[in-house]
């Protein structure tokens, strides 16, 4: 098993989760969807405000259990 297996491993597991899964290239600088102004640029700031306001509004609401977190759709 190489590296490559194991990620695709990982981003099936984590859209059987429910989570989107968005190819580096796609959302980098030169993209088509572009998020970030560079490759070194790890946290995606446009989400997380997002996610931040969905949160405050009450869109959605996030419950932690023994140190996960889930969300639920209000």
């Amino acid at each position: 098993m190489n590296e490559s297996t194991i990620e695709h491993h990982a981003i099936a597991l984590f859209q059987e989760l429910g989570y989107t899964y968005a190819f580096c290239p796609d959302i980098g600088p030169d993209g088509d969807h572009k998020e970030r102004e560079d490759y070194g640029k790890t946290l995606l700031l446009e989400r997380l405000r997002r996610f931040i306001h969905k949160l405050i509004s009450g869109e959605i609401r996030v419950v932690f259990t023994h140190g996960c977190s889930e969300e639920i759709p209000v």
